[in-house]
């Protein structure tokens, strides 16, 4: 009975032993299921895409030039500024919660039905575009034109047609190289343009299943917002935390990590590879 006691007690201190040094082995760590349950979530506009500048200088390089003359040149951010002052004298509709460019200007109540799936691109842009150039809200009749003419842009043919990808596309594909299963497309986007989108960029949509590619259009709600990170995760049955976001807009981030998602504000290719490799383990450097 002392023999088999003193056995098993032996069998015991083994066991424990064993898996004190396990604990600490760096392979076992290094492949643990917390560095390999992690899905990312791709937003488009800025991370994936972004406005192919000449492209939409080429569609109407008078209107633009004869802006310029009288105003000078104008910034992206100008321009949207603008477009977005101009759809709240049309609607009086009051400003969203989603925002846009680097500056994080918040969208127009219209813009954010749009994005939601709630109107066609046609009906917003006939909206927005139904007024003259020589209106009083613009500064000039050329201004009037080239804003006029940047809202119609977004016409689903003119939107797809004037985006390319970004360096980011590099990155994404190394996640979807390391395992696809686990990357994701999140991104506020009208219902309009979202076939068109899918046809025009096959790299970016190719590798993915239909419930890893979400548009806001198809949730009827849109980022920064609680509810489409809630819906976002329950569509991949995937717990929040373990939910990372890479997106340009700091609203967005700051959405995402208040329902427990990860969130990495997107500045640089280079720099996002990095986190996503060094923290989430995707292998994904560049």
């Amino acid at each position: 009975m002392f023999k088999l006691l003193k056995i098993a007690t032996r069998g015991v201190f083994a066991l424990t032993l064993l898996a004190f040094l396990t604990s600490f082995n760096p392979i076992i760590s290094k492949t643990s299921p917390a560095n390999q349950d992690y899905y990312v979530f791709f937003d488009l506009g800025e991370v994936l895409l972004t406005p192919n500048r000449a492209k939409a200088f080429f569609q109407a390089p008078g209107v633009f030039l004869s802006s310029v003359i009288k105003h000078g040149i104008p910034t992206s951010v100008s321009i949207t500024t603008r477009m977005f002052e101009l759809m709240d004298h049309i609607t009086g509709l009051p400003r969203g919660s989603a925002t846009a460019t680097c500056e994080n200007i918040p969208v127009p109540g219209l813009m954010c039905e749009w994005m939601c799936g709630n109107i066609s691109s046609e009906e917003f842009v006939n909206t927005v575009t139904n007024i003259s150039p020589k209106d009083k809200f613009f500064k000039s009749k050329a201004e009037g034109k080239l804003i006029i003419n940047a809202i119609k842009l977004m016409l689903p043919n003119n939107l797809v047609k004037t985006h390319k990808t970004t360096p980011t596309l590099k990155v994404f594909k190394n996640c979807c190289k390391h395992d696809a299963s686990r990357v994701c497309i999140l991104s506020n986007w009208d219902k309009s343009s979202v076939e068109l989108l899918k046809k025009h960029f096959p790299e970016i949509f190719a590798k993915l299943n239909d419930n890893q590619i979400i548009f806001s259009c198809d949730l009827g709600c849109k980022k920064p917002d609680a509810q489409i990170y809630n819906l976002a995760a329950k569509k991949l049955g995937v717990s929040p935390h373990r939910c990372i976001l890479v997106d340009d807009q700091e609203p967005n981030i700051i959405g995402a990590r208040s329902c427990g998602w990860k969130g990495i504000l997107h500045n640089d290719a280079q720099e996002t590879a990095e986190i996503l490799n060094d923290l989430y383990g995707f292998e994904c450097k560049i």
